[in-house]
């Protein structure tokens, strides 16, 4: 009956909160900073019961809509208030009426001292339930042996209530001399004793405790509210078993699908705290997925664990460059994954607000396209220019490898400081990929991009980032710049910019270039071996709009003819194709001296793991699944051609 009553009265608090576009919780937290005024977080996590890394993503999808900021104490520096908005305040001036009269509907039907008893015996059976059971716990004793009041005395251990006497609890037995009568053993207590002593139990201090650490004997952990929900993204049922059995513990709920359609529906329906995701899935690609994500700010701050068979190094990097947390390989071991969703979870990775990069602080994707939407799409009666830049660190995997991710993470962020001091107040930096930065420079043509980043070239030669002990790191960086428009989509500008960023490196490093600077290099010539001609005739539109010549061939021996006769800058092959199929090709491409560091994209079927582990042994340097996006796919290709400039020899 609980159960059902539950469900039924959350279901109605749900829907009113719903219409606002906010969870429970959410709703719940807002609800008591408007009562109470500012709190500690660790205050408003004991309101809502939450688990504090919950509480911090709370904060975060708050702050981020602006009904919530967070303001550090007056007193110690380590905490800090949160606090409703000027937004917020007016949010809830407007719904907490609506919110009284929905609550009001649903318990029409009892009376105000119905009301009242109701909602204290709610509040202590929460509190009873929510003890632990404890394996030394007192043996029940027999029917005809005095039951202990253990009740008030657990009350009085937990908080610090009023204290009860005997009385209050049971009715006084008859006076009698005690030689002459054995006294009336207490009994439990009846509804008007809890009706009684439950306010005390709801207004007393409740101490919680994270996961992982010792609890008290005296101080038994108090688990009520939401749990952690973790969401495992895998179609393969033996890693889904795995990873729910070595994620599984207290106050964690553990959500496995195995696709990406289900896996948004559960972002949808749950406060997501971790995801685990598959590189390969049956209807989209794992990187895809990521990309998604980090672009909405609702799950952009949600941490995401890659897993994938063995496809190869350069796959762990480029998704460990978009921003994943961590990277496994299959069959996945249970305690290492255990371990990592652990320091993620519980503080060994502390997240951020949701509009920020965890390494840099720039904003993150999902942020720059909200600032994309602004300053850009938005401005349809304004035909100011608004320029858009890529930036690219030139040799930052070279300072990674000599010094450590450690010290890459820390030029990083030095390079993000002095962007910051060379651009404008205007000027919107956010992190795009590893060692990428996306620049938007709002109502200023590509000419006023270019000195300035020039002249952020010029302060970065002179005063270079420097490690810890003070050693300096010579580092430089390569921009290409693209004009953006209210009819250009974010994808389509950056992309744009990519291609400019291409030129610039094929140059040498720290070089500016604009796609509108005229260009007299030869077009690089792509072989494009596909047969089915309306996925061929969607690369080569893309790729002809870019610049490159194509050549397309309808089968794998007809491209490995071509390719004998021509040495192409870079091949895309679909693996199923009639005759020499995908496989074969690049094994014989990779066999001829000229294709030896030759990009080459393979285009395989959703869901195909098998193909994409063995295009990566024999040779292949990245793939895409199809159905592609035409955007994507360029950026890949320029990604491999500036990766191959990169690894060339001076």
């Amino acid at each position: 009956m609980l159960a059902r009553a539950h469900t039924v009265v959350e279901a109605r608090v749900a829907q009113h909160a719903s219409r606002h576009d906010l969870t429970l919780a959410e709703f719940g937290a807002l609800q008591a900073l408007h009562r109470q005024g500012p709190m500690l977080l660790g205050e408003l996590q004991r309101h809502v019961l939450v688990s504090s890394g919950g509480m911090t993503y709370l904060v975060d999808r708050l702050e981020s809509r602006g009904l919530v900021t967070r303001r550090p104490s007056p007193t110690d520096r380590r905490a800090r208030f949160a606090v409703l908005t000027e937004d917020g305040q007016r949010l809830m001036d407007r719904i907490v009426p609506e919110h009284v009269r929905a609550v009001a509907d649903a318990v029409d039907g009892m009376s105000a001292a119905e009301q009242r008893q109701a909602s204290a015996l709610l509040r202590a059976l929460g509190l009873g339930v929510a003890e632990p059971e404890r394996a030394d716990a007192a043996p029940v004793p027999p029917p005809d042996e005095p039951v202990a009041p253990s009740w008030p005395a657990r009350t009085a251990k937990r908080g610090k209530p009023p204290q009860l006497e005997p009385s209050e609890i049971a009715p006084p037995a008859p006076a009698q001399a005690p030689e002459e009568s054995e006294p009336e053993p207490p009994t439990r207590p009846g509804p008007e004793q809890v009706a009684a002593v439950a306010p005390a139990l709801a207004a007393e201090e409740v101490e919680w405790v994270e996961a992982g650490e010792p609890v008290p004997d005296e101080e038994p952990a108090l688990l009520i509210g939401p749990e952690t929900t973790i969401l495992v993204v895998d179609d393969d049922r033996s890693t889904r078993k795995v990873a729910k059995s070595a994620l599984a513990g207290p106050g964690r709920e553990i959500i496995a699908v195995d696709s990406a359609a289900d896996a948004e529906r559960a972002l949808a329906r749950h406060d997501v705290a971790l995801v685990v995701l598959s590189l390969v899935l049956p209807d989209a690609d794992g990187r895809a997925v990521y990309t998604r994500l980090s672009r909405q700010r609702t799950t952009a701050a949600i941490p995401v664990i890659m897993v994938a068979s063995k496809v190869g190094e350069r796959a762990r990097v480029e998704c460990l460059g978009l921003g994943v947390a961590d990277w496994f390989e299959k069959p996945i071991d249970g305690a290492a994954l255990a371990k990592a969703a652990n320091a993620l979870l519980e503080g060994g990775l502390v997240p951020i607000a949701a509009a920020a990069d965890p390494v840099t602080a720039a904003l993150n994707r999902a942020a720059f396209a909200e600032a994309y939407e602004r300053e850009v799409t938005a401005r349809t009666e304004d035909p100011t220019p608004t320029a858009l830049a890529l930036l690219d660190l030139d040799a930052i995997s070279a300072v990674n490898r000599e010094h450590g991710r450690d010290i890459g993470d820390r030029v990083l962020r030095q390079m993000r400081e002095l962007l910051s001091g060379v651009l404008r107040d205007t000027d919107v930096v956010a992190r795009w990929r590893d060692d990428e930065f996306v620049v938007l420079f709002p109502q200023s043509d590509p000419a006023t991009a270019t000195r300035l980043l020039t002249r952020a070239q010029a302060l970065l030669t002179t005063s270079p980032p420097t490690a810890p002990d003070g050693t300096e790191i010579p580092i430089t960086f390569s921009a290409g710049i693209a004009t953006a428009s209210p009819l250009t989509s974010m994808e389509e500008a950056v992309a744009t910019a990519d291609r400019a960023l291409s030129r610039a490196k094929s140059g040498g490093p720290s070089r500016v270039v604009s796609v509108e600077d005229e260009s007299t290099e030869t077009p690089t010539t792509v072989l494009v071996a596909e047969d089915d001609r309306v996925t061929a005739t969607l690369v080569r539109h893309r790729l002809e709009r870019a610049g490159f010549e194509v050549v397309h061939c309808e089968s794998g021996t007809l491209a490995l003819e071509a390719a004998e006769q021509v040495t192409f800058g870079l091949c895309i092959s679909d693996i199923r194709m009639p005759g020499l199929d995908g496989f074969e090709l690049v094994k014989r491409l990779r066999a001829l001296p000229q294709y030896e560091a030759v990009p080459i994209l393979m285009l395989t079927s959703l869901g195909r793991e098998e193909d994409i582990v063995r295009a990566f042994s024999l040779g292949a340097s990245d793939y895409m699944t199809k159905p592609f996006s035409p955007v994507e796919l360029l950026a890949r290709v320029q990604r491999l051609l500036r990766r191959r400039v990169s690894s060339s020899p001076a």
